[in-house]
């Protein structure tokens, strides 16, 4: 009789790994069911708490609508305060959570019970709020949660915005123009210097400058790379004609060697070789030069043209230096451009953002007259002055708030109009003078040094959006010394002068904000990182 098979252990493991991978994926399921009840009830609470906000308001007897706003503000700011948030983000969330409750109740509900999650709950909200009418919402909603139950949330979106398109009462032409009013341009910071510029256009605006950008960014390649192969053409040409003096120049060293050997006038034969053939080997080498000089200077051109100008640069201090001064370079090097083509057109992009002229009407070509065309975009930058030495490779920032390369602050602090030296406490940190001479501009600019941006809970709106604010209001008596001014932009001024929040300002610069329910929220100096150099730094 045969015996029973022996268990694997591998596969006894194998099954065991599966049991609990079971186990985890149905945890998951479950708590992501029980995150989106929590979910549910946070709408809630905050389509509550806005209600009684716009009670308050409906109360108001103010006909100025910032003054009947003001109690929608404070409450995202007391929000804000006690959920380490920025107060914007909460009145949108607010406003978010208000809608839900008002025009998507069936929504509000499937998320309660966990058969959609947040994200699908997004996604309804934001295909489904351009439509107006309350009956074909309902019934567009519907058909969307069915359809949620079952799909991820990007095709719940994709399926939602088609389904709504559909069945709007509204024609596109009328929605469009109604859209095209919500036009604008934000940036978005991102890791390593850098930062996303988007721009909401009509899609035909959008489409036609991506195309044109590509179109431009293509043009430029083949035509630099066209003037790269003539210029190595040229460059292997001069070659050419130079190998051939130097092979007869070295066939007169060669004479003038063997009548040396004959006990003639060896010196002077030698000398004129030797001499001739360095000569000859100096003009090539500056031919050559020449014509990679001439190669860089057009691959330079169209650099500069799109906001690069490394090579151009250095090709010009070669030629200006002269033949004598030229450094023996390879002229067969490749000069051709390197970048991509998504490069080269985003290149092209910033340099017509920044230096064309803007025009009086989108729908002619008549340009804007005065100054519009010479207006520059400002930034300000603050460098640690070790990395200004190049002691240091880190610190550099835009406003405070967007780190920058070190080298391109470098450059920027070359070039700017005027800078101010910062006097920070080797310790902790806190600013202590700034050098400049006149009152006035020395409180902004200890201020702005010391701030970097709004001191408000949470916000981060940078010092060039910002107004300086007297903590005790100047028409209560408050003096404009530095223990009484920072920085607020103008949504947190405003709230700060219209409603009942107050603030107090520490020795140390520490803000205490009250808000008018009673709670109280120190606002400490942001925080600044500093690089102390070696005990031994190296010779310059």
């Amino acid at each position: 009789m045969p015996s029973p098979p022996v268990p694997d252990p591998g596969s006894r493991a194998a099954a065991s790994e599966d049991d609990r991978l079971r186990g985890l994926v149905s945890a998951i399921r479950d708590e992501t069911a029980r995150a989106a009840h929590v979910h549910a009830s946070l709408i809630r609470l905050r389509s509550e708490a806005l209600g009684i906000a716009m009670d308050q308001v409906a109360r108001s007897r103010s006909r100025e609508s910032r003054e009947r706003e003001m109690p929608v503000r404070s409450l995202a700011l007391e929000i804000a305060v006690a959920t380490h948030a920025h107060d914007l983000t909460v009145q949108k969330e607010l406003s978010d959570a208000h809608t839900m409750t008002q025009k998507f109740t069936a929504t509000v509900d499937a998320l309660a019970q966990g058969r959609i999650g947040a994200r699908h709950a997004a996604a309804i909200l934001e295909t489904g709020i351009v439509l107006d009418d309350d009956a074909t919402r309902a019934a567009w909603e519907q058909v969307v949660l069915t359809h949620a139950e079952r799909e991820s949330p990007g095709r719940v979106r994709a399926f939602g915005r088609e389904l709504a398109e559909s069945v709007h009462p509204v024609g596109m032409t009328q929605r469009h123009a109604r859209a095209a009013a919500s036009r604008g341009v934000s940036v978005r910071d991102l890791a390593d210097g850098m930062a996303e510029l988007s721009v909401i256009l009509p899609a035909t605006v959008a489409y036609g400058i991506r195309d044109r950008l590509r179109r431009q960014a293509a043009a430029i390649r083949a035509s630099m790379n066209d003037e790269a192969a003539g210029a190595s053409a040229a460059a292997d040409g001069s070659t050419d004609e130079s190998s051939t003096e130097a092979d007869s120049t070295s066939a007169h060293g060669t004479a003038a060697g063997s009548a040396d050997a004959r006990g003639t006038a060896a010196g002077s034969g030698d000398s004129g070789g030797t001499a001739g053939a360095d000569a000859t080997e100096g003009s090539s080498a500056a031919a050559g030069a020449s014509a990679a000089t001439t190669a860089a200077r057009a691959t330079g051109a169209g650099l500069r043209a799109t906001g690069t100008s490394a090579s151009a640069a250095s090709a010009d201090e070669a030629h200006s230096a002269g033949p004598a001064q030229i450094a023996p370079i390879d002229v067969h090097a490749d000069v051709t451009d390197t970048r991509t083509l998504a490069q080269i057109g985003a290149d092209v992009c910033a340099d017509l953002l920044l230096t064309a002229a803007p025009a009086i009407d989108p729908t002619t070509d008549e340009t804007c007259p005065g100054g519009l065309g010479a207006i520059r975009g400002h930034v300000q930058i603050t460098v640690p002055v070790l990395t200004l030495l190049g002691r240091a490779d880190v610190g550099a920032s835009i406003d405070g708030r967007t780190p920058i390369d070190p080298e391109t602050a470098r450059q920027m602090t070359a070039h700017a109009p005027g800078w101010d030296r910062v006097l920070c406490d080797p310790v902790t940190g806190t600013v202590l003078d700034v050098d400049r001479y006149s009152p006035t501009a020395a409180q902004r600019r200890f201020l702005a040094a010391r701030d970097r941006h709004c001191r408000a809970p949470g916000c981060r709106a940078p010092i060039t959006r910002c107004q300086i604010d007297h903590n005790h209001e100047a028409q209560n008596g408050g003096r404009t010394r530095l223990c009484n001014l920072c920085h607020l932009c103008v949504r947190h001024h405003t709230l700060k002068t219209e409603s009942e929040w107050t603030v107090d300002q520490d020795p140390d610069g520490t803000l205490r904000f009250h808000s008018p329910l009673g709670y109280e929220h120190r606002e400490k100096l942001p925080a600044r990182v500093l690089f102390v150099p070696d005990a031994d730094p190296p010779p310059f």
